[in-house]
């Protein structure tokens, strides 16, 4: 009788013990549970870094074109860039009689100039002194209610170089290359594919 009782009360222990394992290791679950959907609810939140990946995206570094006259003045240095220019990345030339020759950019030379004439050895046309970037996204708003966000970013003004120092000496290109210091908004709409930019800002069009 007494090693009946004894095995009885060893038996109630195992029990109770795997009740608790049991309990533990429901709670357990029901954390994890809890943690993913907290995740994957934060998870849909528009990230600073994502926001700058699609803004780049979405807004190509932006050329700043001057128009720099044939007649007007310019290094030796600058004349050789230009023709070098001209030699390698026009696409397609014309001309009108007395005015000289023009060249168009090739897709690649968008970048350098938008058009480039000649009368005789002395050239000019609208050539590129850099270039309007992003910078850098400083906020963003996210609003869950409706999966939008504002996300707020800077641009930034990139000079090219031999141009930019021979036609911008003395803040000549001051109008052309200045950035707003405050940020620019812009907003953000998400979908079954992901974050998309709504609409581009007034500045970046």
């Amino acid at each position: 009788m007494k090693r009946t009782k004894i095995w009885c009360l060893s038996s109630r222990c195992l029990g109770d013990e795997r009740r608790i394992i049991g309990g533990v290791k429901i709670s357990k679950k029901f954390f994890l549970l809890v943690l993913l959907l907290f995740i994957s609810c934060g998870s849909t939140d528009l990230s600073q870094i994502e926001a700058k990946k699609i803004l780049e995206d979405q807004i190509k570094p932006r050329p700043i074109y001057v128009h720099l006259k044939s007649s007007d003045p310019r290094s030796p240095e600058t004349d050789r860039e230009i023709r070098r220019l001209r030699s390698r990345y026009a696409s397609s030339t014309g001309s009108c009689p007395g005015a000289g020759k023009f060249y168009n950019p090739s897709e690649e030379g968008e970048k350098y100039f938008r058009e480039i004439y000649c009368y005789g050895p002395r050239c000019g046309g609208y050539i590129t002194i850099g270039y309007k970037r992003i910078k850098e996204v400083t906020e963003v708003l996210n609003d869950r209610s409706n999966d939008s966000a504002v996300v707020k970013y800077l641009l930034i003004f990139e000079p090219l170089e031999p141009f930019y120092s021979e036609l911008c000496a003395g803040g000549k290109c001051d109008r052309y290359t200045r950035v707003l210091e405050k940020p620019i908004k812009a907003p953000f709409k998400r979908s079954d594919k992901g974050w998309r930019m709504k609409e581009l800002p007034s500045c970046c069009g």
